[in-house]
């Protein structure tokens, strides 16, 4: 190097490897995001299939973004009604979640020189825990208790141990809550289920639908002093007896609302990320039986708002690490302006080119988990879904009139996607 640095005179040589450096930068600039940006499109517009195709080799080649891809890739093929390739992907998310944090000092050090992306992403851990939800969804989707039954063991292994690894830093999750409560009331688990559904309700007490689910679980549990505690907290709901009746089973449709807030730098500091509301006009959903009975949906879980104050919690140590890296190259750049000034300020103005914001994400998850409840006799049944906007009004976004099948004492689960 110093025999070329001579031959061709300092100035020629920092302004060639400030090209290099140039070019070298401008080839990294495919951040994660815009990566998954056709698939994103092609997912919102129904086109599952263009969405599996394209992100595919993404979820398959190994890097510090696979995580983010692999979440991805197994939302888009629940969606295309892939379920054995999504559980199969979702597989793989989870294990290479479970990793400790372990990063390389070459790599920490590459992140203090370059960006936040030379680390492998580990996925935040409102995500981690969804990991397991969409697992369970996808047994469920294909009647498959027992593999549910599972995953409903293994996320509230991973709740518990968050909670008391990070107490009040772990951001609960409150459909993995309630999902977990109605796999257990599935499998006649009442006492289990009481204590999931006690839970989701320690978490949001908003939600209405969990004062029956609160009393039906400690009725059928035969918990006499639970029971007394929420008739007396509600006493507007009355013991149904056909809770207890075989002829009846129940549809339970779980209604993903939207897509999360994007990732996106933020405009008042670009090496910074920011969550952006991506609004959509359909809110709700509308869940009509037979032409006659119906539900509306109910917010179980507002993602938007967890995402945004999962971030909101990290910003300060965010802040922190990138002031760190800033500091970091204007060293480098001193030590070397020591040898050549022009060579130091090349250095440090192609590091500054560098920084940028960590984008990746789960792109793909809803801006909110909704639920839909029914009781129904068994048989055959007609159903159709409509998206509903702020005041209730039909938006145009509908799932057409489609046959499903209520077996005594059991629970069919659905799943529906909207993105208007």
């Amino acid at each position: 190097m110093n025999s070329l640095f001579w031959n061709i005179g300092p100035r020629r040589f920092a302004g060639a490897l400030f090209i290099f450096l140039s070019i070298f930068v401008l080839a990294g600039c495919a951040t994660y995001q815009t990566k998954v940006r056709g698939a994103v499109h092609d997912m919102r517009r129904g086109n599952m299939e263009p969405a599996v195709a394209s992100l595919k080799p993404l979820a398959e080649k190994e890097g510090n973004d696979q995580l983010a891809y692999l979440f991805d890739y197994a939302t888009v093929l629940q969606l295309a009604g892939r379920y054995d390739e999504s559980t199969k992907a979702f597989l793989k998310a989870d294990k290479l979640a479970e990793f400790k944090d372990y990063h390389s000092v070459t790599r920490i050090a590459g992140s203090l020189i370059v960006n936040e992306e030379m680390i492998q992403y580990k996925g935040e851990n409102y995500e981690k825990v969804l990991i397991n939800a969409y697992l369970a969804l996808n047994y469920l989707l294909q009647n498959n208790l027992e593999d549910a039954l599972v995953e409903t063991r293994r996320l509230n292994e991973k709740m518990n141990f968050m909670t008391k690894d990070l107490g009040e830093g772990f951001r609960q999750n409150p459909f993995a809550r309630y999902l977990s409560a109605m796999i257990w009331e599935e499998d006649k688990k009442w006492d289990d289920a009481y204590i999931d559904y006690v839970k989701a309700y320690e978490q949001d007490a908003s939600v209405s639908s969990l004062k029956s689910d609160l009393i039906r679980t400690a009725w059928l549990s035969g918990n006499q002093d639970a029971l007394e505690r929420w008739q007396k907290e509600y006493p507007e709901i009355k013991i149904d007896p056909n809770w207890k009746n075989k002829k009846y089973g129940e549809l339970v449709l779980v209604y993903q609302q939207g897509l999360a807030p994007q990732k996106l730098p933020n405009p008042d500091a670009q090496i910074l990320p920011k969550l952006f509301t991506r609004p959509t006009l359909g809110v709700s959903a509308n869940l009509i039986v037979d032409g006659t009975a119906s539900v509306k949906t109910e917010k179980i879980m507002d993602v938007d708002y967890i995402a945004k104050r999962t971030l909101n919690d990290v910003y300060a140590q965010i802040i922190a690490k990138r002031a760190a890296a800033i500091a970091t190259k204007v060293v480098i750049a001193e030590q070397i302006r020591k040898e050549n000034k022009l060579l130091g300020d090349v250095a440090l103005l192609t590091m500054l080119m560098t920084e940028r914001a960590d984008l990746r994400q789960w792109s793909t998850l809803p801006e909110s988990f909704q639920i839909a409840r029914i009781p129904l006799k068994s048989g055959r049944h007609r159903i159709r879904i409509e998206a509903l906007d702020r005041v209730g009004e039909i938006t145009g976004e509908k799932w057409e009139s489609v046959n499903i099948v209520i077996k005594p004492g059991r629970k069919t689960f659905i799943t529906w996607r909207t993105f208007i």
